[in-house]
């Protein structure tokens, strides 16, 4: 990988679960290292757009801001400190970020969009929203066990099925003649 890391530590086990499930068959190195120290990270905000003079990158992770409602089994309180306008309102910006973040990736490069909720709107409806708006960018499935990956591609875990939080997962990859700049 042409990269280095700055990996945050303090990912919870789903998003490190997920992130070897859906990265490490881009780069077979990446199996080697427990704790995938070697991918490059980048922290990005929707407030602060310049991106000024960065690479393009092998791989993006979004592990985008949701409503965290595949996490209902840990944390049941947000049963009532969600709101229903709260799911539109993070859709709107998981597709903000994702549309921000697709320049960053190289042609041929891949970018994964993760969140920890089950609902449609964040998952399913912004894929399809970003694939409209993006069509040099195309679904990989990731290469697991049928039970996690929907017909459609997608990686899904369900607590009741896979005794891990709800996700939802899809891997993008760049037409290698494409460029987003």
């Amino acid at each position: 990988m042409s990269a280095r890391t700055a990996f945050p530590d303090s990912l919870d086990p789903t998003t490190l679960w997920a992130l070897r499930a859906v990265l490490v068959p881009m780069h077979p190195t990446i199996a080697s290292h427990p704790d995938l120290k070697a991918i490059t990270v980048l922290l990005a905000s929707t407030a602060s757009p310049e991106r000024g003079g960065l690479a393009y990158l092998d791989a993006v992770l979004v592990d985008a801001p949701c409503s965290g409602l595949g996490t209902l089994r840990r944390h049941p309180e947000l049963r009532w400190r969600r709101r229903a306008e709260d799911i539109a309102r993070l859709a709107a910006l998981q597709r903000e970020i994702l549309a921000g973040a697709a320049p960053l990736v190289r042609p041929g490069g891949v970018l994964v969009y993760a969140v920890c909720t089950l609902a449609r709107e964040e998952n399913e409806d912004v894929v399809e929203w970003f694939r409209t708006a993006h069509p040099a960018f195309v679904l990989e499935g990731p290469a697991l066990s049928p039970d996690l990956v929907t017909p459609t591609g997608h990686l899904r875990t369900l607590p009741h099925r896979h005794d891990l939080d709800g996700f939802f997962a899809v891997r993008l990859r760049l037409d290698s003649r494409a460029s987003l700049r």
